[in-house]
């Protein structure tokens, strides 16, 4: 496929950032998508993961999504911004769950696959 084409167009885009501590709740930030986020909060209840997608929002985020948001695409933004080690020297693998990676990828792999049946 070329560049440019119809078949390399990014509809969507997912920024997973800061989700493997413990602890993990990821709010929404007020820029984030909301369509794309109900579909992700939809996707994390089917996996069970519900909990860590609380409704609740968190204020605007500028970050990685933020380019595609500007050109139109919708994109979310997974990152605990209560997470206390953030950008702090104690920010090391001993802070890493195991269980949070799995609760943040099985939300994101159920949404992705959802949207490909759309």
């Amino acid at each position: 496929m070329r560049q440019g084409t119809d078949e390399t167009k990014l509809r969507r885009s997912k920024v997973l950032d800061f989700i493997g501590n413990h602890k993990l709740r990821l709010r929404r930030d007020d820029s984030s998508d909301p369509a794309l986020w109900a579909r992700l909060q939809a996707a994390a209840r089917r996996a069970g993961v519900g909990s860590v997608f609380p409704v609740s929002a968190q204020g605007t985020v500028l970050d990685d999504h933020t380019p595609f948001l500007r050109a139109g695409i919708p994109a979310i933004d997974l990152i605990d911004f209560d997470y206390p080690c953030w950008q702090q020297r104690c920010d090391t693998m001993k802070k890493v769950s195991k269980a949070s990676i799995d609760a943040a990828g099985e939300a994101v792999f159920g949404l992705g696959s959802e949207l490909r049946r759309r």
